[in-house]
C-alpha cells in the first residue's frame, strides 16, 4: 500500500509518497494553495495516480506538545480530506519537520554546489513526517 505524507503550509503543501512496502518515504511534489477545496481535489488526483491508500498529515504542534492555531487548521484539514476522499487520515506529529529539512536541503545543496529550489523545504519536510510515521509503524509504536 501506498501512503501519502502532507506537510500543511500557509502557502504550500509538500507532498511525500511512501513505496508500496511503506519502507521508504520520497518527496514527491508541491502544491500551492489557492483555497482548501481546490488543494484536496489537487491531493486527491495525485493520489489517485499514484495508487494512495492512505494519508499522513503533519500535525504542528508547540515544542511543549501543545496545540497552536496551527493545530486545529491542520486537523480540519485532516478531517475534510478524510470526508471527501473516503481513505484513512492519520495525524503524525512534524514538530521541527521544517527544521530538519532545511538542515538536510542545506547540507546536499552545498554538496552540489546549488541552491534548493521552490517547495523544496516542503517536499523534504512531508518526507520526513512521513518516513517518521513508517519508521514508528514498523516498529510497533
Amino acid at each position: 500500500m501506498r501512503i501519502m505524507g502532507i506537510d500543511l503550509g500557509s502557502r504550500r503543501i509538500g507532498i511525500a509518497l511512501s513505496d508500496a512496502t511503506e519502507i521508504m518515504a520520497t518527496p514527491f511534489s508541491t502544491i500551492h494553495l489557492d483555497d482548501s477545496d481546490d488543494a484536496i481535489a489537487k491531493i486527491m488526483s495525485l493520489a489517485r495516480e499514484e495508487s494512495v491508500e492512505a494519508y499522513v498529515v503533519g500535525l504542528p504542534l508547540s515544542l511543549s506538545g501543545e496545540d497552536t492555531e496551527q493545530t486545529q487548521i491542520s486537523r480540519d484539514f485532516a478531517d475534510q480530506l478524510a470526508s471527501m476522499s473516503g481513505l484513512t487520515v492519520q495525524l503524525a506529529d512534524e514538530r521541527l519537520s521544517s527544521r530538519a529539512a532545511n538542515s538536510v536541503i542545506k547540507q546536499v545543496g552545498a554538496a552540489k554546489g546549488g541552491r534548493s529550489g521552490s517547495g523544496e523545504t516542503d517536499r523534504v519536510a512531508a518526507a520526513i513526517i512521513l518516513q517518521t510515521f513508517l519508521d514508528t509503524k514498523r516498529a510497533g509504536c
